[in-house]
């Protein structure tokens, strides 16, 4: 029999940091709460094999991961706006700044964005990432020093609009 109580223990501990993780991603927390789901679904039609595994929501995270960029990949045309969402794990000082980090974050190429989540949000190495993502170390120092240059300069470029200096004056 399928082990339930370990499947539930770890979508309780583990749901809420994946859904911020693939929101910071997204930039959708509609998407990233459907995202996690699924991958949870995935989860436990395989748990046999993955609640071996030395890190399940690893498997977890990979899986909404996958399943954000082909969703991201079918809806290149679509432009979608930032959702605020309701819970964070590691919440920026206000509304405005998450609305603005968000934005800035999903103009960063999705690799550097996801070495860059796995690093700062999940607080995984190197080579962890590496492991994770089935890239060398190298690679992914490059993507996350080139990510940080873009989103720093993403920022720099959205705190440059300040709505307020279109006065009417």
């Amino acid at each position: 029999m399928i082990d339930e109580v370990s499947f539930d223990e770890l979508y309780l501990a583990t749901r809420d940091r994946l859904i911020a993780q693939i929101y910071v991603f997204t930039s959708d927390e509609t998407e990233a709460r459907d995202l996690v789901q699924q991958a949870f679904e995935r989860a436990w039609i395989h748990w046999r094999r993955v609640s071996k595994l030395a890190d399940p929501e690893a498997w977890v995270r990979l899986v909404a991961f996958n399943l954000a960029k082909n969703h991201r990949r079918w809806r290149r045309h679509v432009s979608v706006q930032p959702v605020v969402p309701e819970k964070v794990s590691d919440p920026i000082a206000d509304e405005q700044s998450l609305i603005e980090f968000g934005q800035a974050l999903a103009r960063v190429a999705p690799d550097q964005r996801r070495a860059l989540i796995l690093y700062h949000l999940v607080g995984l190495s190197v080579a962890e990432i590496a492991a994770e993502m089935s890239a060398p170390s190298g690679t992914v120092m490059s993507w996350l020093y080139r990510g940080r240059a873009q989103l720093a300069a993403e920022l720099e470029r959205l705190e440059a609009i300040d709505p307020e200096d279109s006065s009417d004056d």
